[in-house]
C-alpha cells in the first residue's frame, strides 16, 4: 500500500515539473530566439514598420531616458514590448531616441494614427501604434 502512493506521489511530481517546463518553455525560446532588429538609420526604421505591413513617414524625433524603474502604467506598455519580443527592459535607464511617424494605410474610425519606435544603441527596443487622440486605440507594430 505505501509503495503504490509512493510511485503516485512519484508521478504526479514530475507531471507537474513536466507541465511548467512545456508551459514555459516556448516564451523563453521565444525571447531567447527573438534577433535584434538593427535601426540605426531611418531606412531600416521604415523597413521594420513595412515588413510588418504599415505604410509610415516619420514626423518627429527625440532624445529620451527609459526608466530604470517602470512605473504602473509603463509596466504595460513594457509588457506590449514583452509580446513583440522586443528588448525594452534590458535598456531600463539609458539614453535613447524616440522616433515618431504618420500612418498612411490604417484609420479606423476615420482616427489619425502614429507610430512609435524607441531605439537603443542602434537597436528597436520598443514599438508601439496609437492613435493620435491621446492614444484611445494601442496596438502592437508586429
Amino acid at each position: 500500500m505505501k509503495t503504490k502512493n509512493i510511485i503516485i506521489f512519484i508521478a504526479a511530481g514530475l507531471t507537474i515539473i513536466l507541465a511548467v517546463y512545456f508551459f514555459t518553455s516556448g516564451d523563453t525560446e521565444k525571447r531567447a530566439s527573438a534577433q535584434p532588429v538593427q535601426a540605426s538609420t531611418e531606412a531600416q526604421r521604415l523597413g521594420y514598420l513595412a515588413s510588418h505591413g504599415w505604410k509610415a513617414q516619420e514626423i518627429a524625433e527625440k532624445d529620451i531616458i527609459i526608466p530604470e524603474i517602470f512605473s504602473e502604467s509603463y509596466e504595460e506598455y513594457v509588457k506590449l514590448q514583452d509580446k513583440q519580443s522586443l528588448p525594452l527592459r534590458e535598456y531600463a535607464g539609458k539614453q535613447a531616441k524616440l522616433y515618431v511617424y504618420s500612418i498612411s494605410n490604417y484609420s479606423p474610425e476615420n482616427k489619425d494614427m502614429l507610430a512609435e519606435i524607441i531605439v537603443c544603441e542602434d537597436i528597436i527596443a520598443a514599438s508601439m501604434v496609437y492613435s493620435s487622440d491621446s492614444g484611445s486605440i494601442r496596438m502592437a507594430v508586429s
